[in-house]
């Protein structure tokens, strides 16, 4: 799927399975490649074969789109930053004065990683307007909930000039941060895995007693893997700890892994050729997909694109409208040159809605209800604001992506960590009903 251009190349084999579009494509531009003259004077290389033994031509017929890559996972210094912050907006909700050393800790470490951000980076510059309020440390002092979504949404990824540490050390800061924010949110059925990871790092210390930076440490390792230890911990004696053992779990060895050598017959079944409709001549699917987006949005004062679009609920009348305003005029070309492309769409009015998505205005109309007349701290605000995101962008949202990225970077345990049950119950019956907007009514 990546290397040098091999034009001379005419026998692909896909003998992985693939579900990314883009990589499918990087594969396939291997035996693109143009080749003069390969079978002789004149004879220039005119085709080439792919063997899918995965299945892969069979699976992007159905799914053109593939699978979208939400669980990639984000780099240490980035998973750092968030917890920390989560970490920051918990002390700044418990207002506990005994906590006032750790929050400005807190807010120190963050202020430093932003404080290293460099303005003239291609990827900070176009996000500056965040970035260059937090270089001051006085805007750490407190931060409103608005500050809080920025830092998330505008800052957090960003890369900082601030120098690494070994990636024990920072993974360590992700356990004891993820620690410290299970505590102070009361979440017990976190903390116990949690602390178990800690109590087990502290073991495999205990067996490094001959290094000298670690036989300082040894009393405190010691009490770590006693329960009495645990029995009144609090978020502060977590953080000594976490600055206590960070630097000396670079000296814990990785368990050796086991080799195991595989010896499997290939079983071949029939040979199926096949085509991918997004590669048959005659159809840009690019182009193609662009025109009717242009098509509908030139259209869109037409009333069924409208009702679409603001998520109003279609009649039977609805749907046959807007068969006739995409096919009859013949605009788009005809309803066999847009099953090509597409395939057959169950539902005409999801489809539409999936390329030109729900008016912005509109889903923060639908989910002002649920956010007016109550008080919601900054993470749940930012969740809810995801879910408008996502609909303004697809039109729709599977209540299954609740518990997928970007949502459970707020929250690993997804709207069980940020909501209580009847805000869920409220949260979810929104989003069905806009996801139910584009099914006529009267139709299961």
């Amino acid at each position: 799927d990546t290397g040098i251009d091999v034009p001379e190349v005419v026998n692909l084999v896909y003998f992985k399975l693939v579900r990314s579009k883009t990589k499918f494509f990087q594969m396939l531009g291997r035996g693109t490649r143009l080749c003069r003259d390969l079978f002789g004077p004149g004879q220039d290389k005119k085709n080439f074969y792919i063997f899918d033994f995965g299945g892969n031509f069979e699976f992007f017929r159905y799914q053109p789109q593939g699978r979208p890559e939400t669980r990639l996972q984000r780099p240490l210094r980035q998973r750092i930053f968030a917890a920390r912050l989560h970490l920051l907006t918990a002390l700044d909700e418990a207002a506990d004065p005994m906590l006032k050393p750790l929050r400005q800790q807190t807010a120190a470490s963050l202020h430093q990683y932003v404080a290293a951000m460099n303005l003239e980076n291609f990827l900070v510059r176009p996000n500056r307007a965040q970035v260059e309020p937090f270089q001051q440390a006085s805007r750490w002092q407190q931060l409103s909930r608005g500050d809080v979504a920025d830092l998330h949404q505008h800052v957090a990824s960003l890369p900082s000039q601030l120098a690494d540490e070994p990636e024990t050390a920072k993974r360590f800061d992700v356990l004891i941060l993820n620690l410290q924010l299970a505590l102070l949110r009361g979440e017990a059925k976190a903390i116990v895995p949690l602390r178990d990871r800690v109590v087990k790092t502290a073991s495999l210390l205990n067996d490094k007693g001959n290094i000298p930076a670690v036989q300082d440490k040894m009393p405190l390792i010691q009490r770590v893997q006693t329960d009495a230890y645990w029995d009144d911990i609090d978020v502060t004696q977590l953080e000594d700890l976490r600055r206590g053992l960070r630097d000396l779990t670079q000296f814990i060895e990785r368990a050796a892994q086991k080799e195991i050598i595989t010896d499997f017959t290939d079983e071949l079944g029939e040979i199926k050729p096949g085509e991918l409709p997004e590669l048959s001549a005659g159809v840009n699917k690019a182009q193609y997909r662009k025109k009717v987006q242009q098509f509908i949005l030139a259209n869109e004062d037409a009333i069924v694109i409208y009702k679409i679009r603001w998520a109003v609920p279609l009649t039977p009348a609805d749907l046959e409208a807007l068969d006739d305003l995409l096919f009859s005029a013949g605009d788009i070309g005809t309803v066999t040159e847009f099953a090509r492309v597409f395939g057959t769409p169950t539902n005409l009015a999801a489809f539409v809605r999936s390329l030109v998505g729900l008016d912005r205005q509109a889903a923060k109309d639908k989910f002002a209800t649920f956010l007016d007349g109550n008080t919601y701290n900054a993470d749940q605000i930012q969740f809810v604001n995801f879910i408008i995101d996502n609909l303004t962008r697809n039109g729709t949202l599977a209540l299954e992506m609740l518990y997928e990225r970007p949502f459970i970077d707020i929250h690993d345990a997804g709207p069980q960590g940020l909501f209580s049950d009847d805000d869920i119950g409220r949260l979810v019956g929104l989003v069905r009903e806009v996801n139910d907007s584009i099914r006529p009514v009267g139709r299961n």
